[in-house]
């Protein structure tokens, strides 16, 4: 009885290490400063995340990204192509930070 005991509980241990969807967040600078107002989507093999702004201080959150490794858009205008693109940002932990970006536009 205490084996299936302990064998449930490590079950439920394993499942609960496992993660479903991350919060992603990161920080857009421009000339060393925070950019504002920009659009951040990750696009991924399953398409492109649910786009988020830059608040005053630059920084972003993307919520509910699946694990995978994913390419970061940063957008000026939505209606043209990312202005910049940065590949291999990986996401595996429930909250991962990606380094400051240094933008040059």
């Amino acid at each position: 009885m205490r084996m299936v005991i302990w064998l449930v509980v490590g079950v439920v241990l394993a499942l609960s290490n496992r993660v479903d969807a991350a919060t992603v967040r990161g920080r857009l600078l421009r000339r060393g400063k925070p950019a504002p107002l920009l659009t951040v989507t990750l696009l991924g093999q399953l398409g492109r995340s649910s786009p988020t702004t830059s608040a005053s201080d630059g920084m972003f959150y993307l919520l509910n990204v699946p694990p995978g490794c994913y390419t970061l858009e940063v957008w000026a205008d939505r209606k043209e192509q990312p202005a910049v693109s940065f590949a291999n940002h990986c996401v595996k932990d429930p909250l991962t930070d990606i380094p400051p970006v240094q933008l040059s536009f």
